[in-house]
Formats: C-alpha cells, structure tokens, sequence
C-alpha cells in the first residue's frame, strides 16, 4: 500500500524543529550584539523616551507653534505692517509755571432766590393756578408746610415736534433747605427739550415751604423728585 504523502511532510516537519529553533535563537543573539554596537547610546534613547524637566538649552518649539517670526518666508510679516506701530515719542517734562501763585477760590453757584406773587403772575411761562398736570411728591418732609407751589405754563415758543406730542413729561428734583427755600433743581429726564424743562425748573425754584416749630425736628433740608405732565392743547386727539 503506498504511503500517504501529507503524513511524510508532517513528520519531516516535526524532525527539524529544534533545527529551527536554534537558528531563531542564534539569529536573535546577532542582531542584539548589532544593536548594542551600532544602535543609539543610552543617554540618547533617555532623552528620546523620557521628558526631563528644565533640560538646559534654548527653548524647541514646532514652527506651526513658535513665538518668534522665524526664517519661512511663509510665515513672515508683510513688509508694509512692520513699521505701523511706533513708540510713542519722549514727552518733555514742562514746570508748571502757576506754582506759588494764589489760587483764586471757586465761586459758589448762585442760588434761586423766590419770586413775589405779582412777578409769577407777570412772567408767561409761570402760573399760580391748576394748568399744568402735576403729580404732587411723595417724599416731603413732615418738618416743612409748602405755603406756595408755582405750576409751569405750556412754553409758547413751543416747536412744532413738541407740540405734536399728546403729553410731555419732565421729571425734576430740587432741594429745600432748612429754612424752606429751594436752593438747587436739575431735570432727571424729559422728552420735551430745553424750553420745558427751564419752565420746570423756573417754577420749582419758586417754590415756598414753612418749617414747622417741633422740637423733634432737625434742622435739615430734603430733597423732591417732582413729575410734570404738559398737555399739549396743539395735539390732535383721537374720537373716542
């Protein structure tokens, strides 16, 4: 009966193994003599494998990340932005020449003096009667009486985009000393322009408090933050 030839092969194979095995062994043994003559040395693979901190020399950088314009022409400044910026020059120091002099002292901002009845009657833009739409302060003092309040009149001298508007409105505050009398105004806000808020302020300046005789009341000022509403009589009103 002939022999199988898979079965030869098979135990021809199993014969050379240790054959095999020594020449892998003796192959393994040459190449790492090979490494260990000409491979890189042992401090040369460190630096390679391991990050060590505070290494001395100039700092490496990729040139994608450098911090310096570095020598790719690609990536240099165009010449016309490299001269846009320049120090500012040197300032000479300058003495002031007014040194030693006297200084003149500020000179106090005058304050509203209050009118007499027959003056707010004369003046156009001031009146002692209900005309002008006044939503009366909440913040007075229960130390003071207001004997005399004066409601600005509607300007005149009005133009024509006030006077389109249905309501103006300006907001002020003024102070009142201890004695009564206002001594200070400004507007707060106001969508009618200079003319109605200098009537505003006219008329609070002639404003008139009392101050009440109660021991239990300091002798302080306050201050009033008024709303005044101007109903423009040029205004168009819609049908109801």
């Amino acid at each position: 009966m002939p022999s199988d030839p898979l079965a030869g092969a098979n135990a021809r194979y199993r014969h050379g193994g240790r054959r095999r095995l020594a020449v892998g062994a003796v192959a393994g043994v040459v190449l790492l003599i090979l490494i260990a003559l000409f491979g890189p040395s042992r401090d040369a693979t460190r630096r390679h494998f391991e990050f060590i901190p505070g290494a001395a020399g100039p700092l490496e950088l990729m040139p994608e990340l450098s911090i310096d314009q570095g020598r790719d022409p690609h990536h240099q400044e165009p010449e016309q932005f490299r001269n846009l910026w320049r120090p500012p020059p040197e300032q000479a120091f300058v003495p002031d020449e007014t040194a030693g002099r006297p200084v003149a002292p500020p000179q106090p901002i005058p304050a509203p003096q209050p009118l007499p009845d027959a003056a707010i009657v004369a003046d156009p833009d001031l009146s002692l009667a209900d005309a002008v739409e006044m939503r009366l302060p909440q913040q007075t003092s229960r130390c003071f009486v207001l004997e005399r309040m004066v409601r600005p009149e509607y300007p005149v001298g009005a133009d024509a985009p006030a006077r389109r508007l249905p309501v103006v409105t300006v907001e002020a505050a003024f102070y009142v000393d201890e004695l009564g009398r206002v001594t200070a105004s400004y507007v707060i806000q106001s969508n009618g322009g200079p003319l109605f808020d200098a009537v505003v302020l006219k008329a609070v300046n002639a404003w008139v408090f009392r101050p009440v005789a109660d021991p239990t009341c300091p002798p302080l000022g306050f201050w009033i933050r008024l709303p005044v509403l101007f109903h423009s009589p040029y205004a168009r009103r819609a049908a109801p």
